[in-house]
């Protein structure tokens, strides 16, 4: 392409609803920019998809800002990484075409120098309000806490304290020794979460500790799950828990969302985290605080509902 060339958002519009029609997923080159390839496509789950390919580009990504889902990955039997960004919401197509025009454009203009990746995570980060996420992040943490909590009192009734009113640094605890500590995205996609502190993944003495990966999805109106549906089934005891539950702003109490996924991962020793014990091999240590860092899930052994019911908590005398 031309250097005043520009890439029509109507053109990746027509190639996105020739293939939504037929109901399948494709990935097609549309252009180039000397070496960086241009691809648009349409997902497994039938979501827009715009590709950037660079031949020296082997970065590992998998990054949500707001609906965008941006990762890298190869395709059949190519030794390129292509850069993916995938919008989760199809009936919002023309903004999404609007933004990869626009990205083109930025891509086309890119100062020398300037890296392609740094490139399109900047630009992403100056549209991210257009595709803002409406789940309020706490509301979705507290609501995938009431699922497990839910879950958790079937299988171990009276043997669950739920610590959300006692700012413990593990969210459930369930006797004699399981402690529980749950993660939550509204994302369709990927298995990072975000921990919090130092506390938040060390092994209690005489503990067994298991991360609850919660995904939901957000349903306008006729979801399965709520705060608010939830305050009524369960019947809340605990005036404090009721208390941290109330103070939720009324429409993300009403919010509703469907449960996509519900895996228990267990802490062990060589588990990959930074805790007090791992920042004690560091000189000065009692220098470092408020830890905070992402982790990836993905691809570490899982059990479902059923499975840590049978093969957890049945191997200990619970009521």
């Amino acid at each position: 392409m031309q250097k005043n060339e520009f890439l029509d958002h109507k053109k990746i519009l027509e190639y996105w609803e020739g293939k939504f029609r037929r109901g399948k997923s494709f990935l097609q080159t549309i252009a180039d920019i000397g070496q960086i390839i241009i691809e648009v496509g349409l997902s497994e789950k039938l979501n827009p998809v715009f590709g950037i390919r660079v031949p020296e580009f082997h970065t590992r990504i998998d990054k949500q800002i707001g609906s965008l889902h941006l990762y890298t990955g190869y395709i059949g039997e190519s030794d390129t990484y292509h850069f993916f960004i995938e919008f989760n919401d199809y009936n919002k197509r023309l903004y999404f075409s609007v933004f990869c025009s626009a990205l083109f454009t930025e891509l086309r203009d890119m100062p020398a120098g300037v890296s392609v990746f740094d490139c399109i995570i900047n630009f992403c980060n100056k549209w991210k309000d257009y595709f803002k996420d409406p789940s309020d992040p706490f509301t979705v943490g507290v609501l995938g806490e009431m699922i497990v909590y839910s879950k958790l009192l079937q299988i171990a009734p009276g043997s669950v304290i739920w610590n959300l009113a006692h700012h413990s640094t593990k969210d459930f605890f369930v006797s004699p020794n399981i402690e529980i500590e749950v993660k939550t995205i509204s994302r369709h996609y990927g298995y990072i979460v975000g921990i919090h502190g130092e506390n938040q993944l060390q092994i209690s003495p005489g503990k067994r500790l298991f991360i609850a990966f919660v995904r939901l999805e957000g349903v306008a109106g006729k979801g399965d799950y709520s705060i608010d549906k939830l305050l009524t089934k369960l019947s809340i005891q605990d005036e404090d828990i009721q208390k941290e539950l109330m103070n939720i702003n009324v429409k993300n109490r009403a919010r509703t969302y469907n449960l996509k996924e519900l895996l228990f991962i267990e802490v062990t020793k060589d588990f990959p985290c930074i805790t007090s014990s791992t920042l004690m091999g560091i000189n000065e240590y009692s220098r470092i605080s408020n830890v905070s860092y992402d982790l990836d899930l993905s691809d570490m052994t899982t059990l479902s509902l059923g499975d840590f019911s049978e093969k957890v908590m049945c191997s200990y005398d619970i009521p």
